[in-house]
């Protein structure tokens, strides 16, 4: 009998995430009760023959988490450790997960560290971003850091415990730039681990003295056994890979490491930018080879080869080896069925969502040469957008998607939600969430500043107060001083309401989901005035910190471009100009001559600039 190999689709296992969890185990074969758990149509585990190797396969856990992802982990084996000390490391798939150092959705798990991470609302009272100054919050292993004691947050001596309970205590000591240099952290065992405490556990950010992440470098128990981490860096790149793990050392004796466990990387050529704070890093590496030795001799090797996708150029996990050295073989090793990964690549093509060959999905529905107007927006709030139409006659319809074609949310056949409302000739229709559940609302404004919203339930629309026909506001922001815009001032994620008028006067309303009020003390929602006037400048608003909240830019004839960062209730300049000038010719020219876009083109959540004369 020929040895077989196991093939996972990673398809099929996101595919699979309204099964029940199944596990796969070493020794046996790869078919039976996991494969009774998925369509055979598509099966996630299939037999393939394979070069001759030892008998087993490697161990692997498949699950699904709570928010719905596929989840596959495979432990990787150690020698054991003094008391047990020693890493306990895993591969782990997640089908939501990025492109990373294993390629695309998979990671390394089992090296901690504290990394800064953005403000919000509940504990601090703001909503922040990163952005390398004192406002910036820690998060260890992705749980926020709460300050309990010893000082400022971020202060050398301040003291934390996690947001979510573990019992553990983290210290911050030194400065380095507007952060702590370094953290120690107490477990409920008595366990100390050390964050930081050498140069290649900190991992700056280039050209900066300022610390992005403080990576583990050292674990020491009551016993004084201990495991050490070392770390090859790219400063120039912002690159930090774990090197070797040295464990069995004891510093009460002075015994040294005599286990380990250490990586070898290589050059990848999907390099992948990550961006901090605005600031560039890159991985130019990924994960070869991990090798677990004893007194500096060779106990196993895990060895992973990629491929990368015909669709987008990424790397592709597409086998791991567990081998071992042969006894009997010197320099040759020995190694169970290779666990494979079958990946299903999409082709860079446009392909109907139906069976009609120019992707039809609705006929005689909504017809523009007739004056109707027609618009894409997340009705229901289920993630797909959906077709709105607004009549002449002020009759609002929707057809919900369902990923092949469209349908009414309710009764009507044409999807009708309410006749005669916004009818008048100056009206104008916008769909925005007014109450952040998530659906798209109407909006209808006049050229009196009078302002509607009726809510989406989902199937319906309904008035957010006691006003019968939704009206939120009126006399503000009329179209002969200017036009009104949907923003995110505060951040709360209900769309509030702005308006800037020619003599450069800026005004925000905001919404609490029924109603809308000022920010601030003045009645009318003045942020700022005598910023952005004249025909010559034109502005616009956008997150340009990442903090969540729409902040107010101005881009000049002369390539001039200023930012007023939200604070929630006003604006303020994010550097020393008093105006927020930000940058300085670029992209000049008058408004019809230039097409200026604002977007996020690196994916980093800042706000761009992008230019075509």
């Amino acid at each position: 009998m020929r040895p077989r190999s196991i093939v996972l689709s990673l398809a099929a296992l996101a595919a699979a995430a309204t099964l029940i969890p199944m596990t796969l185990l070493g020794g046996g074969r790869s078919g039976g009760p996991f494969l009774g758990g998925l369509s055979r149509d598509n099966p996630a585990v299939e037999d393939v023959a394979a070069p001759q190797t030892v008998a087993g396969m490697i161990d692997a856990e498949l699950s699904i988490t709570p928010n719905g992802s596929a989840s596959y982990v495979v432990p990787l084996k150690v020698p054991p450790g003094t008391n047990g000390v020693a890493p306990n490391l895993s591969l782990a798939y997640n089908n939501q997960a990025p492109n990373g150092i294993l390629g695309m959705g998979w990671s390394l798990h089992g090296l901690s560290s504290i990394t800064r991470c953005a403000a919000t609302k509940v504990p601090d009272g703001y909503v922040g971003a990163v952005r390398f100054d004192a406002k910036d919050r820690f998060c260890l292993d992705g749980i926020r850091l709460v300050l309990v004691g010893g000082g400022a947050y971020g202060a050398a001596g301040s003291v934390y415990h996690t947001e979510q309970e573990t019992w553990t205590k983290v210290t911050a000591a030194g400065t380095c730039g507007s952060g702590p240099c370094s953290f120690t952290a107490l477990n409920k065992d008595g366990t100390t681990l050390e964050f930081g405490t050498t140069d290649d556990s900190r991992v700056p950010i280039p050209d900066r003295s300022e610390v992005f992440a403080w990576k583990i470098h050292r674990t020491v128990d009551l016993n004084h056994n201990t495991v050490e981490v070392s770390y090859q860096q790219d400063p120039g790149n912002g690159e930090n890979y774990p090197q070797v793990i040295a464990y069995t050392g004891n510093t009460a004796t002075g015994l040294a490491a005599g286990r380990s466990v250490s990586f070898t990387w290589e050059d990848r050529t999907d390099v992948v930018p990550l961006y901090v704070g605005g600031f560039e890093t890159k991985e130019t590496k990924r994960l070869a080879k991990l090798t677990t030795t004893v007194s500096s001799q060779t106990v196993m090797e895990y060895r992973f080869s990629y491929r990368e996708s015909t669709g987008t150029e990424r790397s592709l996990l597409r086998q791991i080896d567990q081998c071992a050295p042969d006894p009997d073989n010197a320099g040759s090793f020995l190694c169970l069925n290779p666990t494979s990964f079958d990946w299903q690549v999409e082709d860079n093509t446009v392909t109907s969502p139906n069976s009609d060959p120019n992707g039809k999905v609705r006929q005689d529905w909504c017809p523009l040469e007739r004056g109707y107007t027609a618009f894409w927006a997340d009705f229901d709030g289920d993630g797909r957008v959906d077709l709105t139409c607004s009549a002449p006659d002020g009759s609002q319809y929707v057809l919900l998607s369902t990923g092949t074609g469209l349908k009414s949310p309710n009764s009507d056949p044409d999807g009708l939600l309410i006749r005669d409302w916004c009818s008048f000739s100056t009206a104008v229709t916008r769909w925005v969430d007014f109450n952040g559940d998530g659906k798209a609302d109407l909006h209808c404004d006049d050229d009196r500043g009078s302002h509607w919203v009726m809510l989406s339930t989902g199937t319906a629309l309904k008035s957010p107060n006691q006003s019968s026909d939704g009206l939120v506001e009126s006399g503000w922001c009329p179209s002969s001083i200017g036009i009104p815009h949907w923003i995110n001032f505060d951040g709360d994620g209900r769309a509030d309401l702005t308006c800037a008028t020619a003599d450069g006067s800026h005004y925000v309303l905001i919404s609490d989901g029924s109603a809308l009020s000022s920010p601030n003390g003045n009645p009318d929602g003045l942020v700022r005035s005598n910023w952005c006037a004249g025909s010559a400048a034109d502005s616009y608003w956008g997150d340009f910190n990442g903090d969540g909240m729409s902040d107010l830019n101005c881009s000049q004839q002369d390539g001039s471009h200023y930012v007023l960062l939200s604070t929630g209730t006003g604006v303020e300049s994010p550097n020393a100009d008093p105006d927020g000038k930000v940058l300085a010719n670029w992209c000049a020219g008058k408004t019809g001559d230039r097409k200026f876009a604002t977007t996020d083109f690196n994916g980093d959540r800042l706000f761009d600039f992008g230019c075509h004369l």
